[in-house]
This record gives C-alpha cells, sequence and structure tokens, in this order.
C-alpha cells in the first residue's frame, strides 16, 4: 500500500443563501492509521522484493554473509543516507544489499507510532543453504540485541530479509 499518496478531501457545497448551521455536528474524516508493524511488513516486501543474490559472486561455492545497511526516509518516500554499517566480507554481496534499500520507492513515511525512531537498519543476510543461514540469523539476533541496549539501537527500526543463490 503506497501510503505516500494517501489524502482525505473534504468538499461542502452551500447553494446561495445557504450557510452552515452551527447546530450540526462536525463531520469527522478519519484516513486509516498506518501501524509500525504494517509500515514494517510493507517495507520489509519491498526490500525483498528488490533483493538480488549476485549470481556472479561464486563460480564455485556461493558466499555467505550479513551486511546491516541504515538509512532515513526521505520527504519523498525513499531511502536516503543509505549506509553501510556492517559488511559480509564480499563487495558484491555488499552492493547487493545496498542497492536493494536504495531501490524501494514510495516506501511512505515512518508512521506516528513510530516514536522517536529516526532510522531504519535492514539486516540482510546471505546464505547458500539452510545451515549457514540459521547460523547467520543467530549472529544477528546477538547483534540486535547488544544494539538494542544502546541509545543508537532504542532510536532505529530494524527489519531483517535473506537472500540466497537461485537458478535463472
Amino acid at each position: 500500500m503506497n501510503y505516500a499518496h494517501l489524502a482525505a478531501f473534504a468538499v461542502v457545497l452551500l447553494a446561495p443563501g445557504q450557510s452552515l448551521a452551527k447546530d450540526r455536528a462536525p463531520i469527522e474524516i478519519k484516513a486509516p492509521r498506518v501501524t509500525l508493524s504494517g509500515w514494517v511488513s510493507d517495507v520489509s516486501k519491498a526490500l525483498d522484493e528488490n533483493l538480488r543474490y549476485p549470481l556472479d559472486s561464486f563460480p564455485a561455492l556461493p558466499e555467505s554473509g550479513y551486511a546491516s545497511i541504515t538509512f532515513r526516509v526521505g520527504a519523498d518516500g525513499s531511502p536516503v543516507d543509505v549506509t553501510l554499517r556492517r559488511s559480509t566480507g564480499n563487495k558484491r554481496l555488499d552492493r547487493a544489499a545496498m542497492l536493494a534499500v536504495a531501490g524501494m520507492t514510495n516506501i511512505g513515511p515512518l508512521p506516528a507510532t513510530a516514536g522517536v525512531a529516526r532510522k531504519v537498519r535492514a539486516n540482510i543476510l546471505f546464505a547458500a543453504d539452510a545451515v549457514t543461514l540459521a547460523e547467520l540469523a543467530r549472529e544477528e539476533r546477538r547483534d540486535m540485541a547488544r544494539l538494542a541496549a544502546t541509545s543508537e539501537g532504542r532510536n532505529e527500526i530494524a527489519l531483517t530479509t535473506s537472500a540466497a543463490p537461485t537458478a535463472g
């Protein structure tokens, strides 16, 4: 859902000589409220759609790693200040992670329920098999627990996604 284009309009038409009665109940227009969990879900889907495992990164054995990228949401609903905070150790995997984040558009503003959060952290796990994915997921959870204990971590919204090499 594209929340950046959500708008509500009210038009009152009066015939000549009519006025608005003061004793009438006010008209209330309600726009859907965006919850933080709904926003995170929508942005995670957008990130998943953009994420591609760089198949040229492995002629013989696939590379694995975990990248952590932070960004802010710009006025136009796109990621700005995209920064690689943790490298996978592989330039092609890091580039794929950065492109996936930077390529998201119209993710909408952070919902009011986000509180003081000003940054989003996208943790992207690249794994060639289920065992490696489980190891990287454990490492990512430990890192997020450590980060949550800091003021920086308390002011971020975290997303996690993963990619695996696929044929075609």
